[in-house]
């Protein structure tokens, strides 16, 4: 089916592994955010959307969850065959082509070439379309079954 596979770019990754980070955000109540209004996270992966523009910011996790983001907003699977096994630190940043055009927008080809071009020339990552073997879930049959509370 039609796909992403992600893979490292000639010149090489341009993020290094992770490490652990003192939480900025140690009480309970609004989380700090950036500069440019991003919320500030420690651990995991996030993303947020503005408007007209994107990140995703990686704190000491491994590639596959990057793949699961990118499918997100890519809406076609990501095949992660980097090599790259250890977690990692990164922030890729993006605008839109047309600043009206979210992820939720069905305008996907509007979205999708700053999305990929960023990826390559921050994180040194290639995307590239193909058609590939990806895993699928089929559900042939579903019933109801009535159960007792």
């Amino acid at each position: 089916m039609p796909a992403y596979e992600l893979t490292v770019a000639r010149n090489g990754p341009k993020f290094h592994e992770g490490v652990p980070h003192d939480d900025p955000n140690p009480e309970p109540g609004p989380l700090k955010k950036d500069k440019d209004g991003f919320p500030i996270l420690t651990t995991g992966m996030s993303m947020a959307l503005g408007p007209g523009h994107g990140r995703i910011r990686s704190n000491n996790q491994p590639l596959a969850w990057f793949a699961h983001l990118l499918s997100q907003q890519l809406q076609a699977p990501v095949v992660d065959n980097t090599g790259l096994q250890a977690r990692y630190d990164f922030m890729v940043s993006w605008a839109f082509r047309n600043p009206g055009v979210s992820a939720t927008s069905d305008a996907v080809d509007e979205f999708q070439p700053a999305l990929t071009e960023a990826v390559q020339s921050q994180l040194g990552l290639k995307l590239a379309k193909k058609k590939m073997p990806v895993e699928v879930l089929v559900v042939d049959r579903l019933e109801r079954t009535p159960t007792e509370n």
